[in-house]
C-alpha cells in the first residue's frame, strides 16, 4: 500500500457530481475522515470521461505544501467556500480535504479570462473596456481581488509542483 496524499486534476461536465460521496454543503468547512488531498476540477459543458482525470501521488514529505496551501485557503476563505461563478457557466474548482475538513473554492475567472478581452470582476464577467486586467482589478472590490489572488496562488503553486 502506498502511503501519501493524492492531488487530482479532474475535468467534468456541468451537472456531473464527481464527489457524490462528499456532502455538498459549502457554508462551513466539513468534517471528513479522508486522508488529505486536493482536487482541481474544470466544470464545463463538454462530455466527461476517464481520460479527463490526471492523478498525482504525493510522498509523505510533500504534505507540508498541501498544509501550507490549506492554511492560505482557510485564511482567505474562513467560511470554507467561495462561490464565484454565474448560472450555467464554466468554472474551476479547488477542493481541499485536509485536517478532517473540506474547503471548496469555485471561480469562473480562470476559464473566462482565457479570452484576453474579458475580466471576471466582483460584479460578473465584463469587457476590459480598453484597460489592462490589472488596471481594471485595481478599481474593483479589494476583498474580491484578494480572494482571486489567493485562488490563483493556490492553483499556480499546485500546478508548478505537480504539473498540468
Amino acid at each position: 500500500m502506498i502511503t501519501g496524499v493524492l492531488v487530482a486534476l479532474w475535468f467534468s461536465a456541468l451537472g456531473c457530481d464527481i464527489t457524490t460521496d462528499i456532502t455538498t454543503d459549502t457554508t462551513t468547512p466539513q468534517a471528513l475522515p479522508e486522508a488529505p488531498y486536493v482536487e482541481i476540477i474544470d466544470v464545463s459543458s463538454r462530455p466527461y470521461n476517464e481520460d479527463d482525470i490526471l492523478r498525482f501521488e504525493l510522498l509523505n514529505d510533500e504534505t507540508a505544501l498541501l498544509q501550507e496551501l490549506y492554511d492560505l485557503a482557510v485564511t482567505h476563505f474562513p467560511s470554507g467556500s467561495w462561490i464565484n461563478f454565474g448560472p450555467d457557466s464554466a468554472y474551476r474548482e479547488i477542493v481541499f480535504f485536509s485536517r478532517g475538513r473540506k474547503i471548496r473554492l469555485s471561480s469562473w475567472h480562470p476559464i473566462f479570462e482565457q479570452d484576453p478581452r474579458l475580466v471576471a470582476s466582483s460584479e460578473g464577467i465584463t469587457s476590459l473596456g480598453g484597460k489592462t486586467r490589472e488596471e481594471f482589478l485595481a478599481q474593483d472590490d479589494l476583498e474580491y481581488v484578494a480572494q482571486r489572488r489567493a485562488f490563483d496562488e493556490i492553483e499556480a503553486r499546485l500546478r508548478q509542483r505537480y504539473g498540468s
